[in-house]
């Protein structure tokens, strides 16, 4: 559906020469353009009224000089009654490059967005691959792996969905401002507790957060693990030294989560959490993915090549991975 021409945008005091400064601005064909207007507006609705009110970027009636007006009331309001208010603004750099593409699909999901929206939106983000040319030299082309179409009106009403779930304050002396992807935290009150609120706040936020355990765990395995073995069985048969990385990565995920000092073997933290290695949950994933395959009557998966895994010259080979140990 979407066909994009890319052009590039410098922001302001940023290096020219630098690549980094640079960022793809993407101009929708005039088709995409209204496909993106249908869909938003059979969305748009709906997930407005599911928006937290501290969001005043990209909504109907909504506006910058609203939200200034907010901050300002809430800061002369705290100065009548005496009270201090300190703030701390939040810049996510490269934010909109950031959107974890199945994970925004997965928040579609929770908010009830129609099934054959949610499908029509995973074929629009997904598969998506750029080039940059450079002179007359155009390289071959790499895909996206995240990230929303800048200049796109429904990749706008997307980035909203994605961060609806950041945490509300817990006080009524503490507030959200966002517009967008800039956010401000406030606090009005003492001067001596403005700053323990806010801190408390960030910590909620930060790699030390007061989460129960398990919620840590679970926040693991379904948004962090995902990414690390997408299509695993295809390519989980890979050399060791490649799977040792992803071992190594889940080890330190896993002592993060549990605040584990240095003493404590990867092996003990895993048991504790009953935490599969990487190599065991490549072959859970593989069973099931084989099974699928095996039972398909789709012409071309069946016409995919069959093999004994266990043949020395097949080592290397996909299936391997259902092999026992």
């Amino acid at each position: 559906m979407e066909n994009c021409y890319n052009s590039s945008h410098n922001k302001t005091r940023k290096k020219t020469t630098n690549p980094s400064s640079y960022r793809p601005i993407c101009l929708l064909t005039t088709l995409s353009k209204i496909a993106e207007a249908i869909i938003l507006n059979r969305i748009e609705d709906t997930i407005d009224i599911q928006l937290i009110p501290y969001q005043f970027g990209f909504r109907k009636n909504l506006s910058t000089v609203q939200q200034l007006l907010r901050i300002t009331e809430f800061v002369r309001e705290g100065m009548d009654e005496g009270w201090d208010t300190g703030a701390v603004f939040l810049d996510i750099a490269k934010v909109f490059d950031r959107v974890w593409t199945d994970g925004l699909l997965y928040k579609l999901i929770v908010l009830r967005i129609p099934g054959s929206i949610i499908r029509l939106v995973a074929t629009y983000l997904r598969g998506r691959r750029f080039s940059i040319r450079v002179g007359s030299n155009l390289p071959s082309e790499r895909a996206i792996a995240a990230g929303l179409v800048q200049g796109s009106k429904v990749g706008r009403k997307f980035f909203n969905i994605y961060i609806n779930d950041i945490p509300s304050s817990r006080n009524c002396q503490t507030r959200l401002c966002l517009f967008a992807d800039d956010t401000a935290v406030m606090s009005t009150g003492a001067s001596n507790n403005i700053t323990n609120e806010l801190n408390s706040y960030l910590d909620l936020l930060g790699r030390k957060s007061k989460l129960s355990l398990s919620n840590k765990l679970l926040l693991y395995k379904s948004l962090v693990r995902p990414v690390m073995s997408y299509a695993s069985p295809v390519w989980g048969a890979a050399a060791k030294s490649h799977l040792i990385k992803l071992e190594s990565a889940q080890n330190i995920t896993a002592r993060q989560i549990t605040n584990s000092p240095w003493f404590i073997r990867n092996r003990y933290v895993a048991k504790e959490l009953k935490l599969k290695s990487m190599k065991e949950y490549f072959k859970k994933l593989s069973t099931n993915f084989f099974n699928k395959i095996e039972n398909s009557i789709n012409p071309a998966v069946q016409d995919i090549p069959k093999y004994d895994p266990s043949h020395p010259k097949k080592k290397r080979r996909p299936r391997t991975l259902l092999l026992s140990d």
